[in-house]
């Protein structure tokens, strides 16, 4: 699909893997789902997907370890809440940077078999081993009855929704790069939407979660579908939290939308056809805009329509902390330009 040309993250991936050979059952190609999805039967599918935590443990972002571990579960979890898939477990893959001891360990358990718990999962197994630098990956394992939902089906006039507010994840990376203190790791424990990914089953369009954040996440869902979108822009979308944490660090509000490390929540489209079917799931979403035709977005803000790129730092570097808070300090700025407060 020559639109994929247009997402960073895989047309680095294909400059290097090249041509596989997929899996005769297999549903999507590369990058059109949140997991990857095998049909193993009739009315069955197999759903799997692998997520590191290393950027974040290399950069200082999670510095206590239970985080660690409990994100660990969590990113690979919210991929197939993202299908609708019922988690069967995860496998945890734990590389330990030399010398690392074993309070630290445990207290990554700890994490892991946290965030297992709370979505009534289990752990299978795994691996451990020694590296110059720690990484944690979890490996989930899910099935379904019904037709995953993937991140491709959207159509110009579907209804764009997100399972919850958002903004903590994004602020608490804004104050760990640029130095702030009025969140702690505590108020970042995000969860995998495994209960609405399954309800959404047969009602939902298209659907990705907001792992790499809510713009980044709309320009994906925009460029795979070929549809614009036009968002409108609602503060009572933020988490009180974090507007207050960004307005400490003298940041608009707004780049709250555009941080790239997210919340997990869910965002997905539904048919005009299907929204009273939505509706009587009394889900307690936000509805944030709808997809239009062409491929051009833009933010409603009151009475103004705003022209937006949704992938606005996609291509200013990121590859060290002092390239994360210029980044940060930039977008900053290029957003006041737009009138986004």
């Amino acid at each position: 699909m020559k639109s994929k040309s247009n997402l960073p993250e895989l047309r680095e991936l294909s400059s290097w893997l090249g041509k596989t050979i997929p899996h005769p059952k297999q549903t999507h190609g590369l990058g059109e789902s949140d997991a990857e999805i095998v049909r193993i039967a009739k009315n069955q599918y197999l759903a799997t997907t692998v997520d590191a935590i290393a950027e974040e443990i290399a950069y200082g972002l999670y510095p206590a370890p239970f985080t660690m571990g409990w994100m660990t579960a969590t990113a690979a979890l919210s991929d197939l809440a993202a299908v609708g898939a019922e988690p069967t477990g995860i496998l945890f893959s734990s590389q330990w940077k030399w010398g690392t001891g074993n309070e630290f360990k445990t207290r990554v358990a700890e994490g892991l078999k946290k965030a297992l718990a709370q979505q009534k999962t289990y752990l299978l197994g795994g691996d451990t081993g020694s590296s110059a630098e720690t990484v944690l990956t979890g490996t989930a394992i899910g099935l379904l009855k019904k037709k995953p939902l993937s991140r491709l089906g959207i159509r110009a006039g579907d209804h764009l929704f997100l399972s919850g507010k958002i903004g903590i994840g994004p602020a608490f990376a804004f104050e760990r790069v640029l130095g702030g203190s009025t969140l702690t790791e505590n108020d970042y424990r995000p969860k995998a939407r495994l209960d609405l990914g399954k309800r959404l089953l047969g009602i939902a369009s298209a659907m990705m979660d907001t792992s790499d954040g809510v713009a980044m996440s709309l320009h994906t869902l925009s460029t795979l579908n070929q549809v614009g979108i036009e968002f409108v822009y609602d503060t009572n979308l933020f988490d009180e939290a974090a507007i207050a944490s960004v307005q400490a660090m003298n940041l608009p509000v707004s780049s709250l939308l555009f941080g790239e490390h997210g919340d997990f929540q869910l965002l997905f489209s539904v048919p005009e056809k299907n929204l009273n079917a939505f509706r009587r799931l009394k889900a307690n979403c936000f509805e944030i805009g709808v997809a239009v035709k062409g491929k051009h977005s833009a933010i409603i803000a009151g009475e103004r329509k705003i022209p937006c790129r949704w992938d606005l730092t996609q291509d200013l570097p990121k590859n060290s902390l002092s390239d994360f808070k210029e980044t940060i300090l930039t977008l900053g700025s290029w957003l006041r330009a737009l009138g986004l407060s």
